[in-house]
């Protein structure tokens, strides 16, 4: 089943995201810079693995701008996989779920499912069992 499951955080109120606090949340979490100018987390955080779900700024493009990260600045982040990428895609939805509240908590940032929907345990549960099925 070919399915994008996309996961938003905001920035604060007037705030936003970026410099190298981003770039060490983001290195503290196992996410790598990589292909398209985005952060991938890999299998067992091995480059030479495969890609498990990316982040990507939300921006007109969607990226880092890696050489000029002191300067870099985004109101949001947007964390997605394609459940047809992985054998497991139930398991990698849970570190994905996992990682995307470990950022939140480190930027201060609000959750959503898609762009608008609840962050809930409920609305988690139900994507989870759209997965599966």
């Amino acid at each position: 089943k070919n399915q994008l499951v996309l996961f938003s955080l905001k920035a604060p109120e007037e705030g936003s995201f970026g410099g190298f606090k981003l770039l060490q949340v983001f290195m503290n979490l196992g996410l790598q810079y990589g292909s398209g100018q985005l952060f991938h987390y890999h299998q067992d955080e091995d480059q030479n693995q495969p890609v498990l779900f990316s982040v990507a700024a939300a921006s007109e493009t969607g990226q880092f701008d890696i050489s000029n990260m002191a300067n870099f600045s985004v109101k949001g982040l947007l964390v997605y996989m394609n459940s047809a990428d992985s054998d497991e895609p139930s398991e990698v939805l849970k570190t994905m779920i996992a990682l995307t509240q470990d950022l939140a908590s480190e930027l201060n940032a609000s959750l959503h499912i898609n762009m608008k929907d609840e962050w809930s345990m409920d609305q988690l549960a139900a994507l989870e069992a759209d997965i599966i099925a």
